[in-house]
């Protein structure tokens, strides 16, 4: 069947914006990235015999300092000298980069290698942050931000679990528990967990990737992005994000990877992106952002826009597959949640997204144009129940961090007449 598309027309011009991976320019220096040991070397009265080479979370808080927990100087690994939480912020008076820092809680610096993983911020004054969960009696601690001092009323208990021994990755739901917030928080490959304060299991999910070491949630979404060391469908990324419904646990097929200028080399090889570290989600300036940590030379703070998808949809549902936008492979986008009886589809390539509401008479009720400058189309039949839609992406590094928007149009057969419905609208960049 031959489909005609003269939807374009309509739209002549539509401003781009951030995109998935898209690098957001909030740090001093308009940059997006920011090297936290550089930070503390350039600091006045840092020793020389210090150096804090293993950050491992991250958080903003509502006062825009950054937070991050480090182990005890590589140098000096005596338990009486303490792992570290730092507070980071940028004085504009003396257009420098200022720091404190603060120890971990004692039964963290007695037991654990390490000290506190990723951290949670629950958006007025409390982080949180735990370890080794033998040896922390199941605890995540609880740190206040405005009195700048661990606090044990706020702490969270961790309920016993086969898989979950070290209090990793961690995001903080406001939402959760009937509004009282819940805690999200897995191990490496272990079984994922939503729990309550009190020690509680309120649901538990399989894993959707492995290698977990952070967590961040989006509040409007609904969902948790999980920050991975390791995706087996991406070799050689060590810096990949993976984005989970929360009312499944189910993978939602949007990813995103680290600044490839990242670099990570050890004995076992080279990796794109540094290592993942911490993770946190964030409206910024207005945007949707990821806040991360990866591990390389240098720990290195970034920040990126935070979701694929934009827009409402007429049914169904556009996602990045699963996969990776690389120049020079083909991309298999899907397209689920179909009507009923529905017989073939197109994918919408463009420069940029418009929103402009379709007539009820043809278009299933929702449906809104939210894509500009369409370039191609790519057709596709159902199989399994989805679309997926094979986009060839040219090998041109050209391309390289530069925005892509799709929307996928789904025809579907009602009765003697024809339905169309359109998905939501996708936007990424080009690794």
């Amino acid at each position: 069947m031959r489909f005609s598309t003269p939807l374009f027309t309509l739209i002549l011009a539509s401003p781009l914006c951030a995109q998935l991976g898209k690098f957001q320019n909030n740090f001093p220096g308009n940059t997006h990235k920011l090297d936290v040991q550089a930070v503390l070397n350039n600091l006045a009265g840092t020793s020389l015999n210090q150096d804090f080479n293993l950050f491992l979370g991250i958080a903003q808080d509502r006062f825009g300092h950054y937070w991050a927990t480090s182990q005890r100087s590589q140098y000096d690994h005596i338990k009486a000298t303490p792992h570290r939480l730092w507070e980071f912020w940028y004085d504009n008076s003396t257009s420098a980069w200022k720091a404190n820092w603060y120890a971990q809680p004692a039964a963290v610096n007695v037991n654990s290698f390490y000290g506190l993983r990723d951290l949670a911020y629950d958006g007025g004054n409390f982080l949180f942050a735990g370890a080794e969960l033998a040896s922390t009696s199941r605890t995540v601690y609880a740190f206040d931000i405005v009195n700048k001092q661990w606090d044990a009323s706020k702490k969270w208990t961790v309920p016993a679990s086969s898989s979950v021994n070290t209090a990793r990755a961690l995001a903080y739901d406001p939402n959760g528990d009937n509004g009282n917030g819940s805690l999200w928080i897995a191990d490496f490959s272990s079984s994922i967990l939503e729990i309550r304060r009190n020690g509680t299991l309120i649901r538990s999910f399989p894993t959707i990737v492995g290698n977990l070491m952070a967590a961040g949630y989006d509040p409007v979404r609904k969902t948790v992005w999980w920050f991975t060391q390791y995706d087996p469908s991406i070799p050689n990324q060590g810096a990949v994000g993976v984005e989970m419904s929360t009312v499944d646990g189910k993978d939602t097929g949007n990813r995103f990877l680290g600044d490839p200028s990242i670099v990570h080399t050890d004995n076992t090889g080279t990796v794109i992106g540094g290592l993942a570290g911490g993770c946190e989600f964030l409206i910024k300036n207005g945007k949707p952002t990821l806040l991360l940590l990866s591990q390389a030379v240098s720990d290195t703070i970034e920040e990126i826009h935070g979701r694929f998808r934009y827009g409402s949809s007429g049914g169904p549902v556009l996602s990045m597959g699963g996969k990776y936008p690389f120049h020079g492979t083909i991309w298999n986008l899907e397209c689920t949640n179909l009507p009923a009886n529905t017989f073939g589809g197109i994918l919408f390539l463009g420069t940029g997204k418009a929103n402009i509401s379709l007539p009820g008479f043809l278009f299933t009720s929702g449906s809104k144009i939210l894509i500009a400058n369409g370039k191609s189309v790519r057709r596709a039949n159902p199989l399994g129940g989805k679309l997926t839609f094979a986009y060839s992406i040219p090998n041109d590094t050209a391309l390289i961090q530069r925005g892509h928007y799709f929307q996928a149009m789904v025809f579907a057969a009602n009765g003697f007449s024809l339905r169309i419905a359109m998905s939501n609208g996708g936007q990424t960049v080009v690794y």
